[in-house]
């Protein structure tokens, strides 16, 4: 074995009982090595975690754990041969897998068939020169057809070779083979591997016998449950596996897809580790058996029973996925006859929906320009960054067809700042002797502060300097789960439908229309009503639950704290709380601000307990306020008023700003003031507070930072040279209001 391969002869049954064809002394199945092996070290957020492993390992479904494969050999060949346009090719894996690969990442596609010598002779004409190679392979697919390695083998003489491996419907089976067995069966090993570089970077060649040489592996542990639980394999001395998270909730830009759904695979891994594929089967058997006796049961009460084959709760499900649809269709104003304009699919989520929207809009609008609110969904800049084709790659002007915009207080594009960047785009088109097309990505309530871009504003502003939009997909993930009336689906001639402004896309999340769930829908424009291939997704059962909301703005307001809400967001926005409190309810920060998604599971109950949770804040404050202020005002023979620094509070904090940067300035022990630093140390810390004299200036500032582990630090005492004099009584004071502090909020001090 050559160094730095890893041959998969190292799982055993997965029943968990040794047979005769089983290594005995192997590790269990992947998936559970996944969990056990690559168990997550949180990081400085809950939602991220990094997996310290040999090889990076990292779940998804089925096809997007391809798409993912695909996409880091694509950043891999942008990385070692970025003179060299890329091919992606493929024989016998399933051909929807790799032509929507091709149309998320821009990348040309040429599909061999059977006879190998007229495709590789056909492929070189094509190609014209010597260019690298993804080939997408599989060792089974759904016609029972395995790729022929060996012919595979003999291409790779010829041109650079990246090979991606489906393995995911016998990988157990491959790999928890004996020696003895693989040898009677004729198998090759399976090895993960750089295709030309060792583990420290060195050129490596050498080929073993017998052994197929995969740079990604796709792999099913189990499959017991629908999509099946999918995990991604792909050597650590790739270099995207330099970034080695692994997301659940927030993304990174190389990563694949957003939000994801890590409690089905775990649950379906404690399944098997406890019970084995064995305890599974009985478990089945037994379920089997009750619905058996209840039938009999009922029969002999004379009720009539139906027992199908599959559950009824199944079919229904599949069933309501066209009604879901035409629901929303009709939700977005259209028509009867124009439902069959708008081609509708499920996804696995807003980051997939918007993928999608954005190449059903390239299908119809080659070699537009894609422009985007730069407060957008990070999974916008993403989609468009995965692209050969947005990104330029391979032009000789290497310029990017995307742009972000400019975005105002709201975070949606300003439509000046547009015209004049459409203005340069256009000018830049003719002087080439193209054509210029502008496709929008629009926000509707996905940003930040759930704001939404103003769509007839941008496209006036763009009329009035001759242009016109080809296409709007507007991303809605948050607010077009509640059916607001904020847009109308239509063709890309209507400007005004119903009152509302037309776009020709929408994208919507489950989890936030129905809950904390990954699935969503996306509805796209094609005239033709044709299916971009391989991008929809099996119906989620769960998209049936009840919708509900409940916002917390109302009581927000009544305990006095600043927020801003927008009238056609569920997003409320609140000044900056402290860090555990980020961290417990799931808040996003940035800057002075986090923000609390009423999302539809969110129940009264929750919301109650949220704005019960931060009143507390200001209850607690006032308490020590009580205990230190009489001492306070004995030292100083005056009455000071004490309050908790507010970022948001317009009428103490620029004083407090400009008391402690003159102090810092004047004083030889204070290191020299910088805002940034006092706002994230000791203002978002929220623990912090002032002591103001008779004009409301401040006199003193009790500084003190905490963390999301609930920990409280005091740090400087800043105090006017008037007060100097009582320095070592304002110490004690502040000792004892953080010590107090730290009691009432069960701080570690």
């Amino acid at each position: 074995m050559n160094k730095g391969q890893i041959p998969f002869c190292i799982g055993e049954s997965i029943d968990g009982e040794c047979g005769s064809d089983v290594d005995p002394a192997s590790h269990t199945n992947l998936i559970q090595r996944a969990f056990l092996d690559g168990r997550p070290q949180w990081m400085d957020e809950p939602v991220i975690s990094q997996w310290a492993t040999p090889n990076s390992k990292i779940l998804r479904t089925l096809k997007e754990a391809n798409h993912y494969a695909i996409r880091a050999l694509q950043e891999e060949l942008r990385f070692q041969r970025p003179t060299q346009k890329p091919m992606l090719m493929t024989a016998r894996i399933e051909s929807d897998v790799v032509q929507s690969a091709a149309q998320h990442f821009g990348l040309e596609f040429f599909q061999v068939g059977d006879d190998w010598e007229t495709a590789k002779m056909a492929f070189i004409q094509r190609i014209g020169g010597r260019r690298p190679i993804i080939f997408a392979a599989n060792l089974v697919n759904n016609e029972v057809q395995a790729d022929d390695f060996i012919a595979i083998d003999q291409l790779s003489e010829f041109f650079p070779m990246f090979l991606h491996i489906d393995a995911s419907r016998i990988f157990d089976y491959v790999t928890t083979l004996s020696e003895p067995a693989r040898q009677r069966l004729a198998l090759s090993k399976l090895s993960l591997c750089h295709p030309y570089l060792d583990v420290d970077g060195s050129d490596i060649r050498v080929k073993q016998d017998n052994t197929i040489r995969a740079a990604t592996i796709v792999a099913v542990g189990m499959n017991c449950t629908y999509p099946p639980p999918t995990v991604i394999l792909k050597p650590r001395n790739l270099v995207s596996s330099v970034f080695r998270h692994v997301e659940y909730v927030k993304g990174i830009d190389r990563t694949l897809a957003g939000f994801r759904d890590a409690l089905g695979p775990l649950l379906v891994y404690l399944q098997e580790a406890r019970f084995g594929l064995k305890g599974i089967r009985e478990i089945n058997h037994k379920c089997e058996l009750n619905q058996r006796t209840l039938r009999e049961m009922l029969i002999e009460h004379d009720i009539l029973v139906e027992t199908p084959s599959a559950s009824l709760d199944l079919i229904w499900v599949a069933l309501r996925g066209n009604e879901i649809f035409n629901d929303r269709k009709n939700s977005f104003g259209l028509s009867l006859v124009e439902h069959d304009f708008f081609v509708a699919i499920f996804t696995t989520g807003s980051t997939m929906g918007n993928r999608v929207g954005l190449n059903a809009a390239l299908a119809q609008h080659p070699g537009a320009f894609v422009y985007f609110s730069a407060a957008s969904h990070y999974s916008i800049k993403k989609n468009a960054l995965d692209s050969d084709e947005l990104t330029g790659q391979w032009t000789q002007r290497r310029t990017p067809r995307f742009v972000e915009i400019m975005a105002d207080d709201l975070r949606g594009m300003i439509p000046e700042t547009l015209a004049k960047q459409v203005v340069r785009d256009k000018a830049l088109c003719d002087r080439n002797k193209e054509s210029h097309r502008v496709i929008f990505l629009a926000n509707m309530g996905t940003t930040f502060v759930g704001g939404g871009d103003d769509i007839l504003a941008l496209r006036q502003s763009l009329r009035a300097i001759g242009s016109e939009v080809s296409y709007i997909h507007a991303d809605g993930a948050l607010d077009f789960g509640s059916c607001l009336n904020i847009i109308s689906l239509g063709s890309p001639n209507a400007m005004i439908k119903n009152g509302l402004p037309v776009v020709q896309g929408i994208t919507l999340s489950h989890h936030k229309a129905f809950g904390m769930m990954v699935s969503g829908e996306v509805i796209y424009y094609s005239p033709s009503a044709k299916n971009l291939a391989g991008l929809g997704s099996p119906v989620d059962a769960r998209i049936v639950l009840r919708e509900q909301r409940e916002s917390p703005k109302g009581q927000i307001v009544g305990i006095g704290m600043a927020i801003r809400f927008n009238q056609f967001s569920f997003i409320t926005l609140l000044e900056r709380l402290p860090p555990w409190m980020v961290q417990d309810f799931h808040l996003a920060p940035e800057g002075d601000w986090v923000h609390y998604i009423a999302m539809p599971h969110i129940t009264p109950g929750a919301v109650d307990h949220f704005v019960e949770t931060v009143s507390k804040v200001d209850d607690h404050f006032a308490t020590v306020f009580r205990f230190i202020n009489p001492e306070l005002d004995s030292a100083y023979g005056q009455t000071l008023s004490l309050l908790r620094i507010r970022c948001l509070d317009e009428k103490t904090f620029p004083g407090v700003i400009k008391f402690a940067k003159q102090l810092h300035e004047d004083s030889n022990e204070l290191d020299a003031f910088c805002l940034d630093t006092f706002r994230r140390r000791y203002v978002y810390s929220a623990m912090s507070f002032a002591a103001f004299g008779a004009h409301r200036d401040p006199c003193i500032v009790f500084q003190a930072e905490t963390s999301a582990r609930r920990e409280l630090f005091p740090g400087p005492v800043l105090i006017t040279p008037d007060l100097s004099g009582n320095k070592d009584a304002v110490q004690h004071l502040a000792s004892k209001a953080f010590r107090l502090l730290s009691q009432l909020f069960t701080l570690a001090c």
